[in-house]
């Protein structure tokens, strides 16, 4: 899942945790790679640590709360019983988000589905995922959206639902849209293959979520269903967008503090791509 948030520089808090090295992945191809074996290799030995996760997510299906295991196996008192709003397109600062899925194989503990039920005074939590493109474009138009870009970012991971992400990128490109893909970075493991090259052509820019230096932190921070093996998975989707002509960029939220924001930036100056400092936002825009 990735977060809706800011640009800020300085730090609000600091993240804690033993860190170690992992191989660097700054030496590999840069041209367009398959990784399937290792999206193979990393589902076959994640199927245990994924049923365990089911198991526990609890009512995920319905109300995308994240793992169960990680919120006490409860949903969380302030996601609502009644029947809820389907958002699927949502304007944030003047640009429009698109809301495809409330699933997602992390629970990151920054995210802003801990905090509340969608943005400002819109809903994001969805009782029905949209079937087909109609049905996004059908609200987008209803914003007589001024602006040249698109957003795909909801509370869910877009990547969950990746024929519909492509149907509807496709769809804006072909009415004059820029795309943006906000990501985990994890839609090759989600879906069992590399997923860049699909993504070629329908998204103008991909913003992919870091959120660590290593695989140990990374693990501590995001929650993954896929442990320490989703981040160098997450490093190879971003160089398989950056091979495939996508401009991507990495991100981290500012509350994992100035040591591991620096030792952010190295990781990223090895494997060329740059890397955006996030603000955390703690009252889902309330206050903005």
């Amino acid at each position: 899942l990735t977060t809706i948030s800011k640009c800020k520089k300085s730090a609000v808090t600091v993240w804690s945790g033993a860190g170690r090295s992992v191989r660097s992945i700054a030496r590999r191809d840069r041209q367009p790679v398959s990784h399937a074996g290792t999206y193979a290799r990393t589902v076959e030995l994640s199927k245990k640590r994924r049923a365990r996760c089911e198991e526990a997510r609890g009512d995920q299906k319905r109300f995308g709360c994240g793992h169960g295991k990680y919120n006490g196996g409860k949903r969380r008192a302030n996601i609502r019983d009644e029947v809820m709003a389907d958002n699927y397109v949502y304007m944030l600062d003047g640009k429009a988000y698109v809301n495809l899925t409330n699933k997602c194989c992390n629970a990151c503990v920054f995210c802003i589905r801990n905090t509340g039920d969608g943005v400002k005074d819109t809903s994001l939590w969805l009782d029905r995922e949209p079937t087909d493109v109609d049905e996004v474009w059908e609200q987008f138009e209803k914003l007589r959206y001024g602006s040249g870009e698109v957003v795909f970012c909801g509370f869910g991971e877009p990547t969950e639902r990746l024929e519909l992400l492509k149907a509807c990128a496709a769809k804006f490109k072909s009415a004059g849209y820029n795309t943006r893909l906000n990501t985990n970075g994890l839609g090759g493991l989600v879906n069992g293959h590399d997923i860049a090259g699909e993504l070629a052509g329908v998204i103008d820019v991909a913003s992919v979520s870091l959120n660590a230096s290593d695989a140990i932190k990374y693990a501590q921070v995001t929650r993954s269903a896929y442990g320490e093996a989703a981040f160098d998975a997450v490093a190879a989707f971003a160089l398989d967008c950056k091979a495939h002509g996508i401009e991507t960029v990495f991100t981290v939220v500012d509350t994992i503090g100035d040591d591991e924001i620096a030792a952010c930036k190295r990781f990223c100056e090895k494997l060329d791509i740059p890397l955006r400092i996030r603000e955390y936002i703690a009252d889902n825009y309330n206050n903005q």
